[in-house]
């Protein structure tokens, strides 16, 4: 007896390393803009992840203002992934709050945001996207 399965889509979103340099982030932007204007179905967004305490949000506005300027793909940002604590090239709460005025159409973890910064995201009404295999792994929680 077999067993039915409900049809699959994939879709596609292409992934900027924060951990790489903006014009590594502007190439990739240039890869989902071109595929967006090919009116290619399955490329659906941008989203920026990686090491989070490698590189700031505010070096890559540039890559994702220009996402917005030329196409209606998606943005995700990652965010909210380590304690506060254990970054040490940025300050963790700037970084979160410049991330929620840029207003990405959702959040990656956002897990460990600090307190200060809740009502403003319970405000902003920005979608938080869970991966709890990645939560579990990196986080140990």
């Amino acid at each position: 007896n077999k067993q039915r399965r409900l049809p699959l889509v994939p879709r596609f979103i292409v992934s900027i390393d924060r951990s790489g340099t903006v014009e590594e982030g502007m190439e990739n932007a240039q890869v989902a803009l071109d595929l967006w204007k090919e009116q290619n179905p399955y490329v659906v967004g941008v989203d920026l992840g990686g090491n989070p305490t490698r590189n700031q949000f505010s070096h890559f506005i540039p890559v994702f203002d220009k996402i917005r300027s030329f196409s209606s793909l998606q943005i995700t940002i990652h965010c909210g992934e380590v304690l506060a604590t254990t970054t040490s090239n940025n300050n963790v709460e700037d970084e979160i709050q410049s991330i929620l005025k840029f207003r990405p159409d959702r959040l990656g973890h956002a897990l460990l945001i600090p307190e200060s910064l809740r009502p403003l995201l319970d405000t902003s009404k920005i979608p938080v996207e869970c991966c709890p295999t990645s939560n579990v792994m990196t986080l140990e929680l």
